[in-house]
């Protein structure tokens, strides 16, 4: 038996390009600092050949830009933060469910001082003066808390979204439930597991085996999961798993294109027979509409 799960299912999943703005209302070295904070940023997913791991990395790359005014009598500094990101996490498939290590960011910070204001006339120049040497001097530290603060909000920020995604994925693919339908493993059974580009894989076996090789057809067969069984499985369990996997099937109308209020219309999978491989293509229409929409793209 042998499970895959596309690229395109997980990237379905993924969290959406965030446009975010927050408002900034603090106190920092004696100033009240006010302003917003504008937060973009795009995930990815990346997946490498590994014979032996089933495992992607989730991306989110972005910017937060910070404009402030920090107020302290009789000055009103104006600044400019500027905060890109690339925070990134592990996620595993390791034979049951999911799951996830932990979030690693990469990220610095750097501002500048767009204006000082300050009293008008002799007082004012002579105020401004001895304000700015001072405010760079502080400059390295107001930096770096505000990279601490930065990457504390995203860290946050996508240790949920991924925590979501992994749930969702364990909710969508129910391979426990599978593997016990069919019955008692072999006493040396063990989940053996490989990535590709395209593909998460996994298959039960006897340790020293190998993930079986699936026949030609499967090239061609790309569905968002699909489930290949080698042989046909008996009457009754092969109704339980049609029954399980249309499931997940319904569980991708979201992903469907539909009417505004109205139901998506979902048509249950029926197994194919491919040689000698039972095979359930769970959402291959929704993988099928997003070719299209790709294709049809004058951009593309």
């Amino acid at each position: 038996m042998v499970l895959r799960i596309s690229k395109e299912f997980i990237e379905q999943h993924a969290p959406p390009p965030v446009e975010h703005v927050a408002s900034v209302d603090r106190c920092l070295f004696g100033s009240h600092v006010t302003g917003t904070a504008f937060t973009r940023g795009q995930a990815s997913l990346a997946m490498h050949a590994d014979d032996t791991r089933a495992v992607f990395v989730l991306h989110f790359t972005g910017t937060t830009t910070t404009r402030t005014v920090a107020r302290k009598r009789p000055v009103a500094a104006s600044n400019t933060g500027v905060a890109p990101f690339d925070v990134h996490r592990e996620i595993r498939f390791d034979g049951m469910q999911f799951s996830e290590g932990p979030e690693l960011i990469e990220a610095s910070y750097s501002s500048r001082l767009d204006s000082l204001c300050g009293p008008p006339g002799l007082r004012g120049r002579f105020v401004r003066a001895i304000a700015r040497p001072q405010l760079e001097e502080l400059r390295p530290r107001a930096d770096a808390i505000g990279l601490a603060d930065t990457k504390a909000t995203v860290l946050e920020s996508f240790g949920k979204e991924t925590d979501r995604l992994v749930d969702e994925l364990n909710d969508r693919v129910p391979w426990k439930q599978t593997l016990n339908l069919l019955g008692p493993r072999r006493p040396d059974s063990v989940p053996h597991f490989a990535s590709t580009k395209e593909w998460i894989l996994a298959s039960p076996g006897p340790k020293d085996a190998k993930i079986p090789a699936l026949p030609e057809e499967s090239a061609r067969m790309k569905a968002p999961i699909e489930l290949w069984i080698h042989g046909t499985p008996d009457a009754v369990t092969a109704v339980k798993i049609v029954s399980l996997w249309n499931v997940v099937n319904r569980g991708l109308g979201r992903f469907r294109d539909q009417q505004p209020g109205a139901a998506p219309q979902v048509t249950d999978i029926k197994p194919a027979v491919i040689g000698e491989w039972w095979v359930m293509r769970v959402g291959a229409d929704v993988l099928e509409k997003v070719i299209q929409n790709f294709q049809s793209d004058p951009a593309s």
